[in-house]
């Protein structure tokens, strides 16, 4: 007999997630642990925070070195908003590096020399090996399972390289700074890594796929810039790592997209259909075959948690939306699946979507379109990362 699947009463977590527990009164351990601490109901001190940054970014810009702060950019509204930010407001010296692996869309790749150009920095493009990156996710995927990774664990796989080559990178170039446009759904506490805080880091979310790495590569890649370990990490002169829209207000993606706009950079080009990772409908596949949910749960419940703390009405609400887009996301995703992956899709086929699944209805028709188009795509990536649907 099929276990019943426990969903959490505030936020959208379940019972099938790894050392995720539901407990008596209906709240999820996630939440228990973020209701419970007094610092989130305050709104933690994002003053503290924000003064804090500005004071290292005082301190670094006195060495008047050639570059302040190294920033990862994906060719997003975040991290073109972030470098954007750090350059004009904050009058810092960045270097921008992206990360280059195979499942990095054109969308992205346009945009990063784009943003380049109207925000005028120095962009570096790192390229990940190809047989490299393809044997560490799909062997990775394999490991991840084993020690309850989680739903997240492909993305979190593939944030590897940007964790540790990006690190290795400032430390090399004797950059003090490291900056992400990471946000708060995805980080729910402010983020501003020195010493013990890069110690927990490193013990979270580094040092599990960093054993994945060495275990599937042994030493080839010992003291390359795809190996990082604790002390390496944490040592004293390591880079500072800031992730600032863990704690500026001054963020919003409405923000970000607006700024662009501002500098000559369409909505359109910043779209998440277009610029997210090519791959994540498979991703999505694989984390509802084992998990029961979409791989990207975490950031939805972080944000629900978030409005839900301010406002519990509107937290059922936003939970209500979230868990109905879900559900027919879900159903769309194994319906097209079941279509054999046809790699266009008819006008006719999308309008016929409409009217099966109606909790579409309010969304845009070309952000369907490209939901439909990434969703027939998980064929051909299945197929390159050699895993069985």
């Amino acid at each position: 007999m099929k276990k019943k699947i426990k969903t959490c009463s505030r936020c959208i977590l379940t019972s099938t997630i790894p050392n995720v527990n539901i407990m008596e009164d209906g709240l999820c351990s996630e939440c228990h642990g973020y209701f419970s601490n007094k610092k989130n109901k305050d709104g933690y001190d994002i003053k503290l925070y924000t003064t804090r940054m500005k004071k290292i970014f005082s301190e670094v810009k006195r060495k008047k070195q050639k570059y302040d702060i190294l920033v990862g950019f994906s060719g997003g509204k975040d991290s073109a908003y972030l470098l954007y930010l750090l350059k004009n407001k904050y009058k810092l010296r960045p270097l921008a590096v992206s990360i280059i692996h195979p499942l990095v869309n054109k969308t992205s790749l346009i945009n990063m020399e784009l943003v380049a150009e109207k925000i005028d920095f120095n962009l570096i493009k790192f390229f990940v090996n190809s047989t490299l990156y393809k044997k560490y996710i799909k062997e990775g995927l394999t490991e991840a399972n084993k020690i309850n990774l989680g739903p997240h664990s492909a993305c979190r796989l593939c944030n590897y390289f940007k964790d540790t080559v990006l690190n290795n990178l400032a430390e090399t170039m004797g950059i003090p700074l490291l900056s992400y446009g990471t946000d708060s759904a995805q980080f729910p506490k402010p983020m501003i890594l020195q010493g013990i805080e890069k110690k927990e880091f490193y013990k979270y979310h580094i040092k599990p796929l960093n054993q994945i790495f060495n275990k599937i590569f042994g030493n080839k890649y010992k003291n390359t810039l795809y190996d990082i370990n604790e002390k390496q990490f944490c040592k004293k002169n390591s880079p500072i790592i800031i992730y600032p829209f863990t704690f500026l207000k001054e963020y919003t993606p409405e923000k970000a997209l607006n700024m662009l706009k501002k500098i000559g950079i369409e909505r359109d080009k910043m779209n998440p259909e277009k610029t997210n990772c090519d791959a994540i409908h498979l991703f999505n596949y694989l984390s509802y075959k084992k998990y029961s949910c979409h791989s990207q749960i975490f950031t939805y419940a972080n944000a629900i948690r978030k409005i839900s703390y301010n406002n519990q009405a509107k937290g059922k609400k936003a939970k209500r939306k979230i868990a109905n887009y879900f559900a027919a996301y879900e159903k769309l995703l194994y319906y097209l699946i079941k279509k054999n992956g046809q790699k266009t899709i008819k006008d006719k086929e999308t309008k016929k979507i409409f009217k099966i699944f109606p909790k579409f209805k309010k969304m845009k028709y070309k952000n369907l379109i490209l939901m439909i188009e990434g969703i027939s795509k998980i064929k051909y990536y299945s197929k390159y990362f050699n895993i069985k649907l």
